[in-house]
């Protein structure tokens, strides 16, 4: 049926791929007929983590109480990751993380795939066009989002990622009263966000 079933009768599967490290109590691959993974579903609390290779720091952690999943949106042409149960990704070194009971995320395999591991390669195309292999992100449920600049708490959050270019921004107006929109957040005064849901 070309599928591949991991138990662990008293603790968690481990897998490791390339940086990544996966643990759960069980795990299946469903393979295409070319032998490619096609879906995945880890059942059971679990994590992820991806370490950098020459310092062994955490670049980013995800955990989960109740399953990770893996499923091809073929109408999309894209991957769609999701972590359910408490689930939590972490980047340590950015000081940045997202919690929410649901969380999924559509990704352009390909194109992390065709990078082999390298994340700058991800943003660059063939004709080095920009290409986000991150398309969308929607959190559910007691979401909370925190980073430096910004604390964020919602029900709902869906952001879609565009390609596009960056401009310089004019210079401050030495006139910019606090609590105007010139002002950004910072790290000693992160901006606070508490909505309904935000998009």
């Amino acid at each position: 049926e070309r599928t591949n079933e991991m138990q662990h009768s008293t603790g968690n599967v481990e897998a490791r791929f390339r940086s990544d490290i996966l643990n759960c109590p069980t795990i299946r691959l469903w393979h295409t007929d070319d032998d490619q993974i096609e879906s995945a579903l880890c059942q059971g609390p679990g994590n992820i983590v991806r370490r950098d290779d020459k310092t062994d720091e955490v670049l980013v952690e995800a955990t989960w109480q109740e399953s990770l999943s893996l499923n091809p949106d073929r109408e999309l042409g894209v991957d769609v990751r999701e972590i359910a149960g408490d689930g939590r990704v972490v980047q340590p070194l950015q000081k940045t993380g997202i919690v929410a009971d649901t969380l999924r995320v559509w990704l352009d395999g390909k194109a992390i795939q065709a990078a082999d591991g390298d994340l700058e390669a991800t943003f660059v195309s063939a004709d080095g066009a920009n290409e986000l292999p991150l398309k969308r992100v929607h959190a559910a449920t007691d979401v909370a989002l925190v980073s430096p600049r910004m604390h964020l708490e919602t029900q709902s959050l869906d952001v879609t990622f565009v390609a596009g270019q960056v401009h310089s921004s004019e210079p401050k107006s030495a006139s910019a009263q606090p609590g105007t929109a010139e002002q950004d957040g910072d790290q000693e005064h992160p901006v606070v966000v508490a909505a309904d849901a935000v998009t």
